[in-house]
């Protein structure tokens, strides 16, 4: 009986733990993720999938437009850089700079797409304006 018990109390604190500290993604589990929030968030558009091959190597990218002001697609890909304490993957952007009209743009969509791949994804990301 007292087996069984602590057992019961094991997997218990086992379940406890894993839903509080969720299994990291593989990097094509964080793609498809980030990828399903694109599709499900208002002013995404042109959100896609894809692979690029640069320096001998293949790797994925997500690619999306947002409305707010950008003139070209935002393509976030995965960067050299990885947290090993959080066992997250970290994305990177580099954006030109170049809006529709002479006022800055409005980074609302981008912003709330990038603290969702944080919160659901569990990666982070980056885009850099040059």
């Amino acid at each position: 009986m007292r087996l069984a018990f602590a057992a019961a109390a094991i997997v218990g604190a086992l379940s406890a733990s894993a839903s509080t500290n969720p299994a990291p993604l593989s990097l094509d589990q964080a793609v498809q993720c980030m990828f399903d929030v694109l599709k499900s968030t208002p002013g995404v558009t042109e959100a896609k999938v894809g692979q690029s091959n640069e320096d001998g190597r293949t790797y994925p990218y997500v690619e999306f437009h947002a409305e707010q002001g950008w003139v070209q697609n935002f393509r976030f890909a995965p960067s050299d850089l990885f947290d090993k304490s959080q066992n997250a993957f970290t994305f990177l952007a580099g954006v030109s700079g170049l809006q529709d009209d002479a006022s800055p743009p409005d980074n609302h969509v981008s912003t709330a797409v990038l603290d969702k791949w944080e919160a659901q994804c569990r990666v982070g990301s980056i885009f850099l304006s040059t």
